[in-house]
């Protein structure tokens, strides 16, 4: 990893980005949904980065907090 880099890993069979976030030493690691083959039973808290979302990406009406950029704090 460079300096000041982030850490990546890739499916090896069809190459899709697993997770994100400060792993192996951060509080918390985002794992990619589309890296999972069933239901992991455990549901969203918040959306960050909607600032940047396509306009054809609609968030679902589910009353969870909007963070335009990063959930505050992180």
């Amino acid at each position: 990893m460079p300096a000041g880099g982030k850490a990546k890993a890739f499916c090896s069979v069809c190459g899709s980005s697993l997770f994100g976030g400060e792993w192996p030493d951060g509080d918390e690691v985002s794992v990619r949904f589309g890296a999972l083959d069933g239901d992991p039973e455990i549901r969203p808290e918040y959306h960050t980065f909607v600032a940047s979302a396509a306009p054809w990406d609609v968030l679902p009406d589910d009353g969870l907090p909007r963070y335009p950029d990063a959930k505050p704090g992180e």
